[in-house]
């Protein structure tokens, strides 16, 4: 996978001219990748105390922020090894650097299956999701996105399954986005019938269901940027199979790395777009959040968005009460 081959040095001493230039742009590589990190870091702290989502959901994306950084790291030191004057004096730390690496590259690869598992039980506990913690679930999940990083990593670097392991992600992948559609139907379907008095929902339950659409919708937003993420690394894996220069790899490996720093700051904005509480706590942290504002148009939304005429109000907080008792 010539996304983390390290590069030819030897084809770039060769030509003094061109060895200058990427010299120019690892150094600049570089200052952008402890630009990500302190990105990501900051959206996982947003991520941690904003308390958007259920504890499981945010200990499954923590982890996602967290392997970034780890693989960031990895990146940094491959990097200023190839512009260091003696390069081949640390092969062992650059081999632990590309195996941590392809391990991080696919714990995030396999995060989207991982969350819509998680939401799967969210939909089969509805009745009380919310209120029960139920931690061992996103530790089992977190637990099993690790090993199979490992696997891939050692599969990757001692057998050569390059193409074995791309089918598997996009495999899991499909069946995931085929998950999400289904969770959507049934959650929706949910709502149709508490719309239709077809089905008792409390307080809790109504959270639940209106919770599992956002989050699918979400998702929905999350797959469109991710494919063409990951149609870039379908694409880097045909590289290997293709007969090019040595120039053309290189220029190639740049483009994903590029890509790749692109994505990762892009994405915390689309997950924020979806999560008022992560507004509010961005807004927050750079002091542009009035506190004593009163809002006169605001309006009274029930569990599931819809604005609540004195009526369904009444109605509402008389639910409330039953719950309480």
């Amino acid at each position: 996978m010539v996304l983390l081959n390290t590069f030819n040095r030897s084809y770039l001493e060769y030509d003094s001219f061109i060895a200058t230039n990427f010299q120019l742009f690892f150094r600049f590589e570089i200052s952008l990748i402890i630009f990500n990190i302190c990105h990501t870091l900051f959206f996982l702290y947003i991520n941690i105390t904003a308390k958007q989502f259920h504890q499981n959901w945010t200990n499954v994306m923590s982890i996602l922020y967290i392997q970034h950084c780890i693989a960031d790291i990895a990146w940094i030191i491959d990097r200023s090894i190839l512009i260091s004057q003696h390069p081949d004096d640390h092969q062992v730390l650059m081999k632990i650097c590309s195996y941590v690496r392809v391990i991080c590259i696919f714990q995030g690869l396999l995060v989207l299956p991982i969350l819509i598992i998680e939401r799967c039980f969210a939909t089969i506990y509805i009745s009380d999701y919310e209120s029960t913690k139920r931690l061992y679930i996103s530790y089992s999940l977190v637990g099993s996105l690790f090993c199979f990083g490992c696997i891939a990593s050692i599969g990757f670097h001692e057998c050569k399954l390059h193409l074995m392991l791309f089918n598997s992600v996009l495999l899991f992948n499909t069946l995931g986005i085929l998950g999400n559609f289904y969770l959507l139907y049934k959650n929706r379907q949910y709502y149709q019938q508490f719309q239709r008095g077809q089905r008792n929902c409390n307080l809790t339950e109504r959270f639940q269901i209106s919770e599992n659409i956002k989050i699918c919708k979400l998702v929905n937003m999350i797959v469109l940027t991710m494919g063409s993420f990951n149609g870039l690394i379908c694409f880097t894996i045909l590289i290997d199979f293709l007969n090019l220069s040595d120039y053309h790899r290189t220029v190639y490996t740049l483009m994903f790395d590029v890509s790749a720093i692109l994505y990762s700051t892009i994405f915390p904005y689309i997950c924020m777009y979806y999560s008022v509480k992560w507004k509010y706590r961005f807004k927050q942290i750079f002091h542009c959040s009035p506190t004593n504002r009163v809002d006169p148009k605001v309006e009274l939304h029930d569990t599931f968005g819809s604005v609540m005429t004195e009526c369904t109000s009444d109605a509402y907080f008389a639910d409330i009460r039953k719950s309480w008792k």
